[in-house]
């Protein structure tokens, strides 16, 4: 009985990562509005777990292109998820070259 409540138990722990990793490469597209949302660079840096220094390495090397306002970088949403989507497919054994 406990081997079998410790099996459930790895399942659904399980389960509840595979829901972040789904929920962090979904593409907002319900609305036009999310289809433009714009990102920061704090959000990108926290999304894809960089540091300051890395996210401007990125930059250098043609990764992320910013969109910037009033000296601040910006990014749509939708190529950034698109961008953390190829990582994670090149991460699994995929061919496609992302950062």
């Amino acid at each position: 009985m406990k081997r079998k409540i410790n099996q459930l138990i790895e399942t659904v722990a399980t389960m509840k990562d595979l829901l972040e990793q789904i929920s962090a490469v979904l593409v907002p597209t319900d609305t036009p509005v999310q289809q433009h949302a714009l990102m920061t660079a704090k959000e990108v840096q926290h999304l894809f777990g960089i540091v300051h220094s890395t996210y401007y390495r990125w930059i250098e090397r043609g990764y992320l292109k910013p969109i910037i306002l009033g000296g601040k970088h910006y990014y749509q949403a939708k190529d950034i998820y698109l961008l953390l989507e190829k990582r994670k497919y090149r991460e699994r054994g995929g061919m496609e070259q992302a950062p």
